[in-house]
Order: structure tokens, then C-alpha cells, then sequence
């Protein structure tokens, strides 16, 4: 995933601003898996985004990508508040916004495009109920 190196270069500022710190686990080499490049860019502006403005100053956002059975997975775990189990429910649903004053549109494009590559996007609270994980499946 090249543009996934670029996107976190990208985002680096952003984080240092709102006192956040933005962690990478990430393998030096990964198989080629199906997606945009352009689209790419957006789906990871969106989970970015999403996991900054859920941060507290001062929180860890971990960036990590593997090889998984049938592809990669990308996955991005913070030690936000996490989502809320109303917006758990209806998951990726257009307009269900994850907090106040946000259109609820983000992780609906995310997932919408993960599927169309193939892949799926999954979202859930981490265990001990401190913080959000966001995981995206590529497709070899």
C-alpha cells in the first residue's frame, strides 16, 4: 500500500498540533493488494480524520498493517473514548454520525469503497472499553 506511507507523512502535523501521538506498525513489505489510488488517499484521509478528532490531547493513535489470510488488513486503534454503541448499531450507514455536528458520511465513503475493492471495513470498541478500532480488509 504505497499510498499509506504517504498518508501518515501527511497527517504527522496534525497530531503534533493536537498533542497526539500517531504510531506505525508496519511491515516493510506487503502483498499487492486491489484498490484506487486516488480513492486510497480519501479513505484513509477519512479514517485519519475520524480517529484525530476523537482524540484527547495527548492520545495514541497506532497505525498497523499486516498480512492476513486472503489479503492485508489495516488497522487503526486509538485510546479515544471509542465509538458509541448507538453509532456501533448502525455502523456505516450514511448520516450516522459517530459525534455531534458531523455529517456521518466519512466511514460510509470508507466502507462503500472498501467493498467496491473487494474488502470490507470494520469497526468496533477496543477490549477494557478505552478506545476505537477501525479495521480495513484489502483484497489480493
Amino acid at each position: 500500500l504505497p499510498g499509506l506511507h504517504a498518508a501518515l507523512a501527511a497527517w504527522e502535523a496534525p497530531f503534533k498540533r493536537r498533542e497526539a501521538v500517531l504510531t506505525r506498525e508496519l511491515p516493510v513489505v506487503l502483498p499487492p493488494v486491489i484498490h484506487a489510488p486516488e480513492e486510497l488517499r480519501l479513505v484513509l484521509h477519512h479514517a485519519l480524520r475520524n480517529a484525530l478528532e476523537a482524540l484527547p490531547k495527548g492520545g495514541t493513535l497506532t497505525v498497523r498493517a499486516s498480512a492476513a489470510p486472503g489479503g492485508v488488513c489495516v488497522e487503526f486503534l486509538d485510546d479515544g473514548p471509542g465509538f458509541p454503541a448507538a453509532w456501533l448499531e448502525r455502523g456505516f450507514e450514511p448520516f450516522a454520525a459517530a459525534r455531534p455536528g458531523h455529517a456521518g458520511l466519512g466511514l460510509a465513503a470508507v466502507r462503500s469503497a472498501m467493498r467496491r475493492w473487494g474488502g470490507d471495513a470494520a469497526a468496533s470498541n477496543r477490549p477494557g472499553g478505552r478506545g476505537a478500532r477501525l479495521a480495513l480488509s484489502f483484497k489480493p
